[in-house]
């Protein structure tokens, strides 16, 4: 396993330092860079010490993927441009979350939406396959959107896409905020292809004493689906936390691993 932490890029080095294998970049905050930045932005991650394997917040909030105003042509064209970039400073993931981007409007046909976001995970993943990339549908809780609140759920819309580069993401935040089971990520198996955790209290970097219990027992699911990718931290941290956190991370892992899920 290898553990990760998104945060923006000028947080990079001291990542590294603290013990983290990558980093995740959110792709909405690099493709916004105007070709001056994003030329310096290159050049610097060429020096650094991790690289940028993965990114999430894959869609600004204005392109919508469901209702009314969905614009998947103009998602798709901005996605040929961020997945470039993506790709070149050396991702392998990029996760689709974006809950603005997919919340279905009040009036729209739950049914129809669904077939809007299946169209939208079809076109990014032809795209990410163009880059070398896969796209992971991300579950988020109900508070944060109304399409595709479960990892089952993220399962039967890749499994309907059904294109390689379309896979999964299951968070241990959203996950336990939403009342899901840690059976559901192990249920997703193959299609598992990113991890994102943080503490289902508070969401913060995982630490000893803290949503511990959690810890483990999602550690184990993701041991029962055979899962030994990446895994980032996706919430709050400060500098002083991140070698604990990352020690922790391991530890963790070594001992459910060791143990054999038990």
């Amino acid at each position: 396993m290898r553990f990760g932490i998104c945060a923006p890029p000028e947080h990079t080095t001291e990542i590294a330092a603290a013990g983290f294998a990558y980093v995740e970049w959110p792709l909405r905050s690099i493709a916004a860079l105007c070709d001056r930045e994003y030329a310096e932005l290159r050049k610097v991650s060429d020096s650094l010490a991790v690289r940028a394997e993965a990114f999430n917040v894959m869609l600004p909030g204005t392109i919508k993927v469901t209702g009314p105003d969905a614009d998947l042509q103009g998602m798709q064209q901005y996605l040929e441009g961020a997945f470039g970039r993506a790709a070149e400073l050396g991702g392998s993931v990029v996760v689709f979350g974006s809950g603005s981007s997919r919340t279905v409007p009040e009036g729209w046909a739950h049914s129809q939406a669904t077939e809007q976001f299946t169209e939208a995970c079809a076109i990014a993943g032809a795209v990410a396959a163009r880059h070398q990339l896969t796209i992971v549908i991300e579950p988020l809780n109900p508070a944060e959107t109304n399409l595709v609140t479960t990892v089952r759920e993220a399962v039967g819309v890749a499994e309907r896409v059904a294109h390689p580069s379309v896979r999964v993401l299951s968070d241990l935040y959203h996950v336990d905020t939403g009342g899901e089971p840690f059976e559901d990520t192990t249920f997703a198996g193959a299609l598992l292809a990113h991890v994102h955790v943080a503490t289902p209290e508070d969401r913060s970097i995982p630490l000893p004493g803290r949503g511990g219990d959690s810890l483990e027992g999602y550690f184990r699911a993701l041991l029962a689906a055979g899962y030994d990718g990446r895994v980032s931290v996706e919430g709050t941290w400060s500098p002083d936390q991140l070698a604990e956190g990352a020690a922790h991370l391991r530890e963790t892992w070594a001992w459910v691993s060791d143990n054999g899920g038990v």
